[in-house]
């Protein structure tokens, strides 16, 4: 992503504004199973946003070599929605 120096580290990228397609600079097949979604009801960049019910809907890819974060340093960053939040 032009701007970003840190871009050619990105191991997963999921805009999740138009489908689930991972735009990272080595893209992995992504699989979304359930009835997880991209909604324009709610969007946090662009005009839609993965949308996940809590029932059975999850996003899948492979293994892969960039997943294992006990080798180096890693980041994880997301934003999230919560339909509600409960008490413990």
């Amino acid at each position: 992503m032009s701007g970003d120096p840190y871009f050619a580290y990105t191991s997963l990228l999921l805009p999740m504004t138009a489908d689930f397609a991972d735009v990272s600079g080595s893209p992995k097949t992504i699989t979304a199973y359930g009835n997880a979604a991209i909604s324009s009801a709610q969007a946090k960049w662009g005009a839609a946003s993965g949308s996940f019910d809590g029932s059975g809907d999850y996003l899948e890819t492979p293994y892969n070599v960039a997943f294992r974060p006990w080798e180096s340093s890693f980041t994880i960053e997301l934003w999230v929605r919560p339909a509600a939040i409960g008490s413990v």
